[in-house]
Formats: structure tokens, C-alpha cells, sequence
């Protein structure tokens, strides 16, 4: 809890919770310049509520996260996560929504015989060379389901845009597929829960926060870096070029034409 970030580039952040007993414990999970997953931080709350959120998120600033060339956050659907990460970077971050949370969630509308079809559809979407293209199959996608399961569709639509960040990004295929999901912070959960599996009666919140920082700092000797590592200088590029780059020349030619 008190790991100062000042000698590490980390130009990505997954955040995700936990839920143990009455307790919810968000993680960050930070991503290296060199590949590395490093546990950034925990904070114990009753749900994913976005002042919870927005103080972890503040205390990684204040102990060394930079940010200034930008972020890439990716998180499960949660608006509270959304929100903290905008009032905390404002334009400096990226939100890529994981893509395997999005699918359940839309699932969880259809009935069975559906839900294979439509996962289908929306691996082809999220496969395609461009934002663009994915953003018009989803739509067309979306609007196929509005008759027969119309909250099958408003979940598909709902940050839609989001689910295809990581197209914005000139990227190599397999580190795209990695940034993809929250699947590296899963991970982190699944070693974790090994040593916190006998554990039935969660006390107070301090008791979850001992345990789960324990937990996940024996996870974190095990973990590897992600898949496409070797191209993080790339991502690291494509980040820049959305966040700031891109958006002091916009403001730059706003200036000329006034």
C-alpha cells in the first residue's frame, strides 16, 4: 500500500474488484513499460462505488503514477470506475471496456439459444481492422436484437465504444489481444484466491485488506509478463498520439482558423 511508481513507466492500469464476504476489494493492476504486472493497489469498500475508486486512484498519483504522456485504463462495465478514472486523469485517459465482461453482460439477456449466435457476431465486430468498422457491425448488431430482446441491445450499446479502444491503436495482434479483457488482473485473482480459499468469515474490512494484499503480492512472484510484451514502446506511441498529441494539434488548428 505504500509502493512509491516514481522509477516505473506503466502505461497501463487494470482495475477490477473482489468481492469477499460483505467486503469489495478494488485492485489495480499496473502494466510495466517492459511488460511486467505489478500490484499497484487495494482499497476495501462495500461495492465499486466511484469515491472508493476515485481516492485509490488519487493515492497511486501521489505515490509516483505519471501519467502525462497518457493511460490506458482497461475495467469490467463498472459506470463507478468510468467516472473516477475521468475526474482523477481527465482526457489523459484511454478506456478499453473489457470485452469478456460485455459479453456476459449481454448474454445474460438472451436466452440459450441465442447466446451462441450473438457471440459470434460480436467476435467478428471486435476482430475488424478498424474502430470504425467494428463501431458499425455492433450497431447493426444492436439493432437486429431491439425487437425480440431490446435489453440485450441496450447493453450492447451502452459504452459501446469503449469495447474497441485498443482498434484506435496501430497495434501487433497479440498484445491487442491482451489488452483486450481484464484477464491479466483475473489472473492475479485466480493465485490469489489460493491462499485465501480456507478463509469463510470475513471479520472487518481490515482483515480483507491484510489478506488480500498478502495474497496478491505472493501471486505477483508468479505471474508473467503479458503476451506481446515486446511491443509495449508501440502502445506506448499509440497512447501518446490519442491523448495528447493528437489533441494539442486539434487545439492547435482550432487557434489558426479563430
Amino acid at each position: 500500500l505504500g509502493r512509491r511508481f516514481d522509477d516505473l513507466v506503466i502505461p497501463v492500469i487494470m482495475i477490477d474488484g473482489i468481492v469477499l464476504g460483505d467486503y469489495t476489494a478494488i485492485v489495480v493492476v499496473g502494466i510495466t513499460s517492459d511488460g511486467q504486472k505489478v500490484i499497484m493497489g487495494v482499497r476495501v469498500g462495500s461495492t465499486e462505488n466511484a469515491q472508493v475508486c476515485r481516492d485509490l486512484l488519487t493515492d497511486l498519483v501521489e505515490r509516483g503514477l505519471r501519467y502525462e504522456n497518457g493511460l490506458l485504463a482497461v475495467i469490467d462495465g463498472s459506470k463507478a470506475l468510468r467516472k473516477a478514472l475521468k475526474d482523477v486523469f481527465d482526457d489523459l485517459v484511454l478506456i478499453q471496456r473489457c470485452q469478456v465482461h460485455k459479453l456476459r453482460n449481454i448474454q445474460g439477456y438472451l436466452p440459450k439459444h441465442q447466446q451462441d449466435w450473438v457471440k459470434r457476431q460480436l467476435s467478428k465486430a471486435w476482430a475488424s481492422e478498424t474502430a470504425e468498422e467494428a463501431i458499425r457491425k455492433l450497431r447493426a448488431l444492436a439493432t437486429n436484437l431491439e425487437h425480440k430482446h431490446p435489453d440485450a441491445a441496450a447493453s450492447l450499446r451502452e459504452g459501446l465504444e469503449e469495447t474497441v479502444t485498443i482498434l484506435r491503436m496501430d497495434l501487433p495482434g497479440l498484445l491487442q489481444r491482451s489488452l483486450r479483457s481484464t484477464n491479466a488482473i483475473e489472473s492475479a485473482f485466480s493465485l490469489a484466491a489460493k491462499n485465501i480459499r480456507n478463509v469463510k468469515n470475513w471479520k472487518n474490512g481490515t482483515m480483507v485488506q491484510r489478506w488480500m494484499c498478502a495474497a496478491l503480492l505472493d501471486a505477483e512472484q508468479r505471474m508473467h509478463r503479458i503476451p506481446g510484451y515486446r511491443s509495449m514502446g508501440v502502445l506506448m506511441t499509440e497512447i501518446k498520439r490519442l491523448t495528447t498529441v493528437e489533441k494539442t494539434d486539434g487545439i492547435a488548428n482550432e487557434s489558426k482558423t479563430a
